[in-house]
C-alpha cells in the first residue's frame, strides 16, 4: 500500500471521527431532516412507512460508519503497521470501545442509548473485520516476489509441452 493510500486513509478517517462524534454527541441531531417527508408524502407513502424508514435508515447509518471506520482505522495503519492481522483485531476492539464510549456519551448529553444502534455499530465493525482477515489469509497464502514468476514459469512450461 503506497504512502499516499495510507495518508488518504487517515486523513478519511480523522474527518469522519470529528464529524461523527459531533453529530454523535449533539442533543437535538437526528436524521429526520434527511428524509424527504414531502415528497414521500406527496407519492402517498403513509406517515407510518415514513417513520419505520427513518428508524431503518439509523440503522444502516451505525452499520456503514462503523463498517468504514474500522477499515479507515486498518488502512490507516496507525496500530501495528507492519502486521495485519494484530491490525485487525486491535482495530476491532478500539472500535467497540468508542461504540460503547459514544453510547454513554449520548445518555448523558440527554440522548437515549439504543441497543439497536449498539448490536448496527457491532455488526458493521465484525463485518469489516471479518472481510480484513479474509483478504489477509488470502494474501498470505498467494505466493509473492521470485516465488511467484517461478511457480508461473513452471506451470506454462508444462501447459506449452
Amino acid at each position: 500500500m503506497s504512502k499516499f493510500t495510507t495518508t488518504l486513509a487517515r486523513l478519511a478517517l480523522a474527518l469522519l471521527l470529528v464529524t461523527g462524534g459531533y453529530i454523535a454527541l449533539s442533543p437535538e441531531y437526528n436524521t429526520a431532516h434527511w428524509t424527504p417527508n414531502q415528497t414521500m408524502r406527496k407519492l402517498g407513502m403513509p406517515y407510518q412507512m415514513i417513520l419505520s424508514y427513518e428508524h431503518y435508515l439509523q440503522w444502516v447509518l451505525h452499520f456503514l460508519i462503523a463498517l468504514v471506520l474500522t477499515l479507515l482505522l486498518f488502512f490507516s495503519k496507525l496500530i501495528y503497521p507492519q502486521d495485519p492481522r494484530k491490525r485487525i483485531f486491535a482495530g476491532f476492539i478500539i472500535l467497540i470501545g468508542l461504540i460503547l464510549i459514544t453510547e454513554l456519551l449520548q445518555s448523558w448529553v440527554g440522548r437515549g442509548v439504543q441497543i439497536s444502534d449498539l448490536a448496527m455499530g457491532l455488526a458493521g465493525t465484525g463485518m469489516a473485520s471479518l472481510i480484513l482477515a479474509k483478504a489477509s489469509k488470502n494474501r498470505s497464502r498467494q505466493p509473492s516476489g521470485l516465488v511467484s514468476v517461478i511457480l508461473l514459469r513452471s506451470t506454462t512450461n508444462k501447459l506449452t509441452l
